[in-house]
């Protein structure tokens, strides 16, 4: 009975662990998404400033 108590126990705290890795994980990737979001919008606003839509910004293919 100990022994399965003490394994128990050891699972838990890995998983303890694990949790808290993934929470920092999880809050990380958050702050990278806020940042890209904030990013984006601001390139779209450039275009608007430029008058310029996304097709414009590349040169058409070469068989036009």
């Amino acid at each position: 009975m100990d022994e399965r108590l003490i394994d128990i126990e050891s699972r838990i705290a890995f998983l303890e662990v694990a949790i808290d890795a993934l929470s920092e994980s999880f809050v990380e990737h958050q702050k990278a998404m806020i940042k890209m979001a904030g990013e984006v919008s601001r390139m779209s606003t450039l275009i608007r400033e430029l008058n310029l839509s996304p097709v414009e910004l590349e040169p058409p293919p070469p068989h036009y």
